[in-house]
């Protein structure tokens, strides 16, 4: 596997991040970007059909199922909550038409697990 983390290490705007993306700033432009830099790398690893196996790759970093949470997660947010903290997640690193929602955790007032 360490060839595939060597393909992936340039090309993506994450990589020049002193320099402005702003032709990325549309979620088309970004994810158009990203299949583009992650075909090139499958087929400099020879792998068959990169253009459709890179097309692939924003439906599965955007489906909020494939992601999990580390053991610990609710049960620290939850003791946060209960110190009178708020938890609240921003992040700026995926591009998407529209909020990538989550679950609701015990965390979330009024929620169930």
């Amino acid at each position: 596997m360490p060839e595939i983390f060597k393909a992936l290490t340039t090309g993506f705007p994450w990589n020049a991040p002193q320099d402005p993306h702003p032709h990325l700033s549309d979620p088309t432009a970004w994810w158009d970007h990203i299949t583009s830099v992650v075909a090139k790398a499958l087929t400099r690893l020879s792998v068959s059909r990169p253009q459709a196996a890179a097309a692939a790759t924003r439906a599965a970093y955007t489906n909020p199922a494939a992601w999990s949470l580390y053991p610990q997660t609710l049960r620290v947010l939850d003791q946060l909550t209960e110190d009178g903290w708020a938890n609240v997640l921003l992040s700026n690193h995926v591009q998407t038409n529209s909020p990538l929602s989550c679950p609701p955790s015990a965390s979330t007032p009024g929620s169930e697990r």
